[in-house]
């Protein structure tokens, strides 16, 4: 009697959850994905209330195996601009990645997690690169150039794009922007609401403030909380 008792209450237990999940999807849409033939678009994970949009011509959405994008927003536009998105890795709580103009690139490295963070390329013949492992906080913005034109008494452009280089295990807290020209070594940390801009990041930092600054090095981090 009671190991049908236990298989009862088991059955009971999956029962609900799979109607849970059923009336979930009813309500809301896993994913919703708009792109013209111009494009190159594929995924084998998993997007829940989420959106892609994947406008222009020669441009590329590859999201891989094991990953989750939840409450995420995804534009794409332009020319021959490409988002890679490497297997196991987690965007939550209304992320956003928008690619404009030609020949930018973002390429976001195995198991890094998301909790709210913001990319924005809108500018020419640059690359995004985030490494693997890496834990982004909330509210955080990640920019390849200033979005619009600054020119000098001659007219001529002075504040070209240029790369975001973030490289394995890197941990940025709540609020920090990155900006154009940031290379950001391995097991370094990015303090809450600091503002890295062109800085050349050592391997084993901690960096905080605005305008953000080294304050050690020699460092390295874990996910494990210990007492």
């Amino acid at each position: 009697m009671n190991i049908i008792y236990f298989i009862l209450r088991i059955m009971t237990r999956l029962s609900r959850c799979f109607w849970k999940i059923f009336f979930y999807g009813l309500q809301k849409p896993f994913y919703n994905v708009s792109y013209n033939c111009g494009n190159k678009f594929s995924c084998r994970g998993l997007l829940i209330n989420s959106s892609i949009t994947l406008a222009g011509e020669g441009n590329t959405i590859i999201i891989k195996e094991g990953v989750i994008l939840k409450n995420v927003k995804i534009n794409v536009s332009g020319q021959n601009n490409t988002l890679v998105i490497n297997e196991n890795v987690r965007f939550y709580d209304k992320s956003l990645i928008v690619i404009e103009n030609e020949n930018n690139s973002l390429v976001i490295g195995k198991y890094t997690d998301f909790q709210g963070c913001s990319f924005i390329l809108r500018e020419y013949d640059t690359k995004v690169t985030v490494g693997e492992d890496c834990m982004f906080s909330s509210n955080i913005f990640v920019r390849n150039g200033d979005s619009h034109t600054i020119y000098d008494t001659y007219g001529v452009k002075i504040n070209y794009a240029k790369d975001v280089i973030i490289k394995d295990k890197v941990w940025v807290g709540y609020g920090a922007t990155i900006l154009k020209g940031c290379v950001i070594g391995e097991n370094s940390i990015i303090g809450t609401q600091s503002v890295v801009a062109g800085l050349k990041v050592p391997n084993g930092s901690i960096v905080a403030g605005n305008p953000a600054r080294i304050l050690r090095q020699g460092v390295y981090w874990g996910r494990e909380r210990i007492k």
